[in-house]
């Protein structure tokens, strides 16, 4: 996918006219500007094969058609291809799967789907969508991620047609069970897997991931897929790397849905501290009534932002004052919050309400926000450096200009965006994403799992799901079946590691560390890794929730 297309202009809107002014007054300049101009939704009719619930509830609810790329990809999935749906956001991607989801299940009751997000807390944001989806039918769904417990996990398998799951959970427990009745089951009457925010699967996290994909498709009968995201680099390549399949693309080329007209901004800060500049022009943006995200770089910077934003102290370093708040006086009062990992879902989702419907000005956040969650009424996204990737870049634009008039900034008071013009900048392409299906020691811990997978499915286990991995994946996986070899040090270490548990033992992702809870007076406020406890909550540090 390339760069959405980009064309100066003069036109001029309320939103820019009010963002310029607050830039003014707060004395930082535009440098470069641009405007990325709007285009009309291209509406197309609903394919003939959907089954008439589903049509008459589509219809109720897009009485003009749906968009052209929309109704493109459901006719795809109506004769059962395997599709990567890249348009861009807020294009209507869900609307795809979930209808897409719901023909199968529907016209059988015995079908199970598998919607898997790369995160527990997007998986969590998700949820209301396909409840609302299914409200009317018989049909249920259910998260299963790390936070359920192990008692209930089969349960939920056994009453729920759709489970959302983060692959972590695929790979450690459902993919380690199959030797059990229910889990068997499951895997045998999953009829669709959905694979959201495809491009976050990158580096080892992507690389397990695809061997994963390869292992699910070989433990039972074969399952239609759909692949989503706005922002892979190499779509083609990278998707079938990464699945072992060859998708049918419904790509950029086929979008019909309305894009709103967005400003850009590349601006300049007057001279002083730059905490005091970024802190004076969020808590400018507030006033004027412009509902913004501003992304920060990391989980502390977005604290401390906005907690100078809210005690209206504008300041280099925080102070110590007896400025104390519980969160429920925080999310009703208008302003700036926070918004990163690690909070609780019930505050997450809190914040995203206020937001969206003004109670709170602006958000603060990190690249938490930068995935999935629709929060309709964004007026602005101020970029507080440069974002890491391309991907990232317009994920994060992508907040705004959704449902009406848009503008981003970009901060320049650390050089972030090099020396080109803004026009250079937003057309670099969208990077590649990187696997390595040949690292070795990647390779064989998952050939340990699928020694494990083989022989808890018996005759229904289908190696020629594997057929596209290495010969050296195969010879490995063909001597562990029957029943081990002589091995290199560094392999043999790896199967002693595993012992009899190698899902347990490996995770999917790199360095992944044990998870601690955030106790405040008996009540959970969030949660943290053990590298973030060494760096932010040894004794005698301040950790900052909610601003």
């Amino acid at each position: 996918m390339t760069a959405p297309s980009t064309s100066v202009s003069s036109t001029s809107f309320s939103l820019l006219n009010r963002v310029d002014l607050v830039l003014r007054d707060e004395d930082w300049t535009a440098s470069d500007s641009l405007v990325r101009p709007a285009h009309a939704a291209v509406s197309a009719a609903l394919p003939a094969g959907l089954l008439p619930t589903l049509k008459q509830r589509l219809s109720d609810s897009y009485p003009q058609g749906i968009y052209r790329h929309q109704a493109l990809a459901l006719d795809h999935i109506l004769t059962g291809v395997d599709i990567a749906l890249t348009t861009p956001t807020a294009s209507g991607k869900s609307l795809v799967f979930i209808t897409g989801a719901l023909q199968i299940l529907l016209a059988d009751p015995l079908a199970k789907v598998v919607a898997l997000y790369p995160m527990k807390a997007l998986g969590n944001d998700q949820l209301a969508k396909w409840k609302s989806a299914m409200e009317s039918s018989a049909l249920n769904v259910a998260v299963l991620d790390g936070d359920v417990k192990v008692k209930d996990r089969e349960r939920l398998l056994q009453e729920n047609q759709v489970l959302i799951m983060t692959p972590d959970v695929l790979h450690t427990w459902l993919m380690a069970n199959l030797h059990s009745p229910v889990v068997r089951h499951f895997r045998e009457q999953m009829k669709m897997v959905i694979l959201d925010e495809a491009h976050v699967y990158d580096g080892v996290f992507g690389t397990s991931t695809a061997y994963l994909m390869r292992r699910l498709d070989a433990c039972g009968p074969h399952f239609q897929l759909i692949a989503s995201s706005a922002t892979i680099g190499q779509v083609d390549t990278f998707l079938t790397h990464l699945t072992g399949r060859n998708l049918t693309i419904v790509g950029a080329d086929t979008d019909g849905s309305p894009r709103h007209e967005v400003a850009w901004r590349s601006i300049t800060p007057p001279r002083g501290n730059a905490f005091n500049n970024r802190v004076e022009l969020l808590m400018g943006l507030a006033e004027a009534g412009i509902r913004f995200i501003a992304f920060a770089d990391s989980r502390k910077s977005a604290e401390l932002l906005a907690s100078a934003t809210r005690r209206g102290a504008v300041a280099a370093e925080p102070v110590d004052d007896e400025f104390i708040a519980e969160a429920e006086e925080l999310l009703s009062a208008p302003g700036i919050l926070p918004y990163r990992s690690g909070i609780e879902a019930k505050d997450r989702q809190r914040i995203e309400a206020a937001l969206a419907s003004g109670e709170l000005r602006g958000v603060i956040a990190t690249s938490a926000l930068e995935l999935g969650v629709d929060i309709p009424g964004i007026h602005c996204v101020v970029l507080m450096g440069s974002p890491p990737t391309q991907k990232s870049l317009w994920q994060r634009a992508g907040r705004t200009g959704r449902h009406g008039e848009g503008c981003v900034m970009l901060m320049q008071d650390a050089g972030s965006f090099g020396r080109g013009s803004l026009t250079d900048y937003l057309a670099r392409p969208i990077e590649a994403n990187h696997l390595s299906l040949e690292n070795r020691s990647l390779e064989f811990a998952h050939v340990l799992c699928a020694t494990v997978e083989a022989e808890a499915c018996g005759v229904a286990w289908n190696a020629s799901a594997l057929s596209g991995l290495s010969p050296r994946f195969h010879s490995l996986l063909e001597m562990e079946r029957a029943g081990g070899q002589v091995l290199e040090q560094e392999l043999w270490d790896l199967k002693s590691k595993a012992g009899g548990s190698p899902h347990r033992t490996f995770s999917l992702r790199s360095g992944k560390e044990t998870n601690f809870e955030i106790i405040l007076r008996n009540d959970r406020i969030g949660s943290i890794s053990f590298p973030q406890v060494m760096r932010e909550t040894y004794p005698g540090a301040i950790y900052y929730h909610l601003a």
